[in-house]
């Protein structure tokens, strides 16, 4: 059986070291590796797949130094990983492609946030669908329930994490 593997589309500085520590966490408890993907913008489709300084002009030195920093993180939790920069038009689609181009079974990835939020919302939503289409679980990190599930190392389907219910002093028995 091939490995699994946990996509971590970066984003902002605290998203994505949540993002690392959680799939660190994760890869440790199922031995999956761990794909890190810096997303860079190109302004042509034309530029896709190049590798010419135009299609990286939006790639900084400074985003190169963070990359860095998350590679540390990684190394610090001793899994199995790799980094890749991975050109995009549309960054909802890109996460799409990237997570069914590296086979991915888990992808933590999210959106930023635009003027018009009913338009980041809708895009969640379809990424989201067309994950779950190609039976991919997307953790966005938004709601508190994204860190309580977790994927059973035995399955494809992810086992989600039950509650305690809190135990009271009187007995259920009449």
């Amino acid at each position: 059986m091939d490995t699994q593997v946990i996509l971590i589309c970066a984003a902002d500085h605290p998203w994505t070291l949540e993002a690392l520590h959680l799939a660190g966490s994760l890869s440790l408890d199922t031995g999956w590796d761990i794909k890190l993907l810096k997303l860079v913008a190109v302004d042509n489709p034309y530029l896709l797949g190049a590798a010419d300084a135009d299609a990286y002009r939006h790639y900084s030195l400074a985003e190169h130094q963070q990359l860095q920093a998350y590679i540390a993180t990684l190394e610090a939790y001793g899994v199995s990983f790799s980094t890749d920069l991975f050109q995009y038009v549309s960054r909802a689609e890109a996460i799409v492609d990237a997570a069914e181009q590296f086979g991915a079974s888990i992808v933590f990835a999210t959106l930023p946030h635009y003027r018009l939020s009913v338009w980041r919302r809708f895009e969640l939503w379809n990424m989201r669908r067309q994950l779950n289409r190609q039976h991919r679980t997307l953790y966005t990190l938004e709601n508190a329930l994204d860190a309580l599930v977790w994927p059973s190392p035995n399955a494809h389907a992810p086992v989600y994490a039950q509650p305690e219910l809190p135990v009271s002093g009187r007995d259920s028995a009449p």
